[in-house]
């Protein structure tokens, strides 16, 4: 499998540094912790896969970064320093200036995302209305644009994001477009103000398999292109595999193990990494069935007491089950939260 390539010179500083972020979602149930101490970097010009099982983090840690969580939840610690800058100590007007102009995000579902009643090329433009600006030439240079101009850099996009007839289509509403012309407007969308760092929803999900691979080598190309950092939250761990450089795996609101992407196919350590591998289907063999992963993903309102995994762990101890886990590092940058490791 070939490492996807990435920029070795790379800035020191990362772009996106999370430490200890925690969100909970309080209930009449009780405190349901649905972000618990994450802490990641993501640096200049790299592609980060998060997975795991639905409920298990993945989306509200991206909503966290951007700050777009509604009671009853809130961001109750923890630190989003991006380009230096902690987002969480910022205002929401600051917050609002942010959103889609250094930080574009591609939601899941595209019909859901997309107003029916207004035309492409007015929500493609959207972002670019709010924020008053666009790029000219390159470089930090930005200039407000006149309704022509703001028309012809609709259609730029939506060329680059392959949309046919880009003319036509600006006119046009969502129902008139397939999923997989409206996922591509939704990159568009994403891409408008040329954020440095794009957070990819679960961006191929709706769409059918060949559109999937279509959907993603776009991403690839752009994202090489402009050497945008990306974090991509997703299940399917042959995206991660064709797409990523590094690769978080979240279980219960926390991540549970981290490594080079590489490394984590060639050798997971978690036994809930090694679960994930083991269900998924494969073109080499045709005997056996998938194997499923017992049980189920934990209320978060009432985890079990040690390791959030134990009661669906075939590895269990004791010791799993009354003490949490701490990381524990392992060569070539791995990190896993398991006993096991101790």
């Amino acid at each position: 499998m070939p490492e996807p390539e990435r920029d070795l010179n790379a800035a020191v500083q990362p772009l996106l540094d999370v430490r200890d972020l925690s969100t909970s979602f309080f209930t009449s149930a009780g405190e349901a912790r649905a972000v618990d101490g994450v802490s990641f970097t993501l640096r200049h010009g790299e592609v980060l896969g998060v997975v795991g099982e639905s409920g298990s983090g993945k989306t509200l840690t991206a909503l966290s970064v951007m700050r777009l969580i509604d009671p009853p939840g809130r961001i109750t610690g923890g630190s989003v320093r991006f380009n230096g800058e902690d987002l969480l100590q910022k205002s929401e007007r600051y917050m609002r200036s942010v959103r889609g102009r250094t930080i574009g995000m591609i939601w899941q579902d595209p019909m859901a995302s997309l107003n029916p009643v207004k035309r492409i090329g007015d929500q493609v433009a959207e972002a670019l209305r709010l924020h008053g600006e666009a790029i000219e030439g390159g470089g930090n240079r930005r200039r407000t644009m006149s309704r022509d101009q703001l028309n012809a850099r609709v259609v730029s996009l939506l060329r680059t994001v392959n949309v046919p007839d880009p003319e036509r289509r600006t006119r046009e509403y969502p129902h008139q477009l397939s999923g997989g012309l409206q996922q591509r407007v939704m990159i568009a969308m994403a891409l408008a103000c040329e954020p440095s760092l794009l957070i990819a929803d679960e961006p191929t999900t709706a769409l059918d398999v060949t559109i999937q691979s279509q959907i993603l080598e776009l991403l690839k190309h752009i994202q090489r292109e402009r050497n945008m950092s990306v974090m991509l939250i997703t299940h399917d761990l042959g995206v991660v595999a064709e797409t990523c450089h590094r690769v978080h795996v979240m279980y219960a609101g926390q991540i549970i193990e981290s490594a080079d992407v590489v490394e984590l196919f060639d050798d997971p350590k978690h036994p809930y990494t090694v679960s994930l591998l083991r269900s998924v289907p494969r073109h080499d063999t045709r005997r056996g069935d998938l194997v499923a992963i017992e049980g189920k993903v934990p209320e978060l309102t009432a985890l079990p007491s040690g390791c959030s995994f134990h009661p669906r762990c075939a590895h269990a101890t004791e010791t799993c089950r009354a003490q949490e886990p701490g990381d524990f590092d392992l060569p070539a940058g791995h990190t896993v939260k398991c006993h096991l490791y101790a």
